[in-house]
């Protein structure tokens, strides 16, 4: 439900020189019914036309994980050949293993392009909570990445940080942004939404886009909506869900929001919400290049957002189409809040500078160059036919 998947959707949706093959590691997810109906489809959790190994034969082999991974990596490998597959493009940690050992330990022609919208270093400790799970992240990232015949950033800092703390050789990386339907989500943000107040109620709205994780900093924001109540009474939708929301429930009756804030819960059209709202609030521990920015930009809603990567600041043209503001800091982001919610001229000037920013990452733009690594990956220069990826 991230940013890499919406991304894929976009990639796979609006490709038109090569021929997209969709392999699912597990046929389910929130997104699944965006895919185009014309796409093949195929998933690592059913067996493959002709497969030697079946889901009751995984059942009784020892060591889960283990297990898990070898049958992935041989129904890939099946598809690969089956398919004629010349190109593989992966957009998360275990989709990046499993393409990589194909091509390392069975198909070494194979192309393997992996997309990485994580800033490594800095996510380990919230996405890996565990030693042993951030000590294989590691491995994989140094020894294995380095295999791969691209890799794919969506933002310069995160390729600078594969290559000082990885060793990840620069020539493998490739700066690309994620792209952005605006189209389809200025459509969709025009929908009627049942409001989550009451019709009377006419305070600011602050909205907040994500899973309920610890790495969203969500916490941060409901302490820096409490900061705020005083000066200027406002209140928060929460769009999302995860398994911080009953944590997060009982932060905001401690602070005495609770009729301040609503939690709407995962949304298929997060959009006609954030129409709604006054201002969006990132509050992040560590993102990358987040794809709520430029779906607000898209919106024409004015962003405050942490600071808490260089991708961020990128994002938001230096902080020309956003307020930035220093991570975990509560009171800082009480205030850039203020602002953007008392100050309709900044309001204004935010939300025309995004408008005018995100038209650099238009869909038809982002794929285009999207296709052209990829043919290029594959050794196309000018003219190519259509290639399996």
């Amino acid at each position: 439900m991230g940013g890499a998947e919406r991304t894929y959707l976009n990639l796979a949706n609006h490709v038109r020189q090569v021929i997209p093959v969709t392999v699912l590691l597990q046929r389910r997810g929130g997104l699944l019914h965006e895919l185009s109906d014309g796409l093949e489809l195929h998933s690592l959790d059913a067996p493959t036309a002709g497969g030697l190994i079946s889901a009751d034969f995984l059942e009784e082999m020892s060591g889960g994980s283990p297990s898990q991974l070898l049958l992935e990596c041989h129904r890939l490998r099946q598809l690969v050949d089956t398919l004629q597959i010349r190109v593989v493009t992966s957009f998360l940690m275990r989709a990046h293993l499993v393409a990589l050992l194909v091509k390392i330990l069975f198909r070494p022609r194979l192309r393997v392009v992996l997309n990485i919208h994580e800033h490594m270093s800095e996510s380990a400790r919230f996405l890996y909570p565990k030693r042993r799970d951030r000590a294989v992240a590691h491995w994989v990232a140094s020894r294995l990445f380095p295999r791969a015949d691209r890799i794919v950033v969506v933002a310069d800092e995160l390729g600078r940080d594969l290559t000082a703390k990885f060793g990840v050789p620069a020539a493998l990386l490739q700066t690309l942004a994620n792209p952005v339907d605006l189209d389809r989500i200025r459509t969709l943000a025009m929908q009627p939404v049942e409001p989550p107040f009451p019709k009377d109620d006419r305070r600011p709205t602050i909205c907040a886009i994500g899973r309920l994780v610890y790495l969203k900093g969500y916490d941060v924001l409901l302490h820096a909506v409490a900061r705020l109540r005083s000066a200027l009474p406002a209140r928060l939708v929460f769009v999302g869900d995860g398994d911080e929301r009953s944590a997060l429930v009982a932060l905001a009756t401690r602070l005495g929001l609770e009729n301040d804030v609503h939690f709407v819960g995962w949304q298929r059209n997060p959009w006609a919400y954030l129409r709604g709202a006054h201002v969006l609030a990132l509050s992040s521990r560590t993102e990358a290049f987040p794809s709520v920015l430029t779906e607000a930009m898209a919106v024409g809603v004015p962003i405050v957002a942490v600071e808490c990567s260089a991708g961020i600041r990128d994002c938001l043209d230096g902080g020309k189409a956003g307020l930035l503001v220093s991570p975990d800091d509560a009171e800082a982001l009480a205030r850039a809040l203020h602002r953007v919610l008392s100050e309709p001229a900044l309001a204004m000037t935010l939300s025309a500078n995004g408008t005018k920013h995100v038209s650099q990452f238009a869909l038809e733009r982002r794929v285009a160059a999207y296709e052209t690594m990829l043919l290029e990956t594959d050794g196309y220069r000018s003219d190519p036919p259509g290639i399996r990826a």
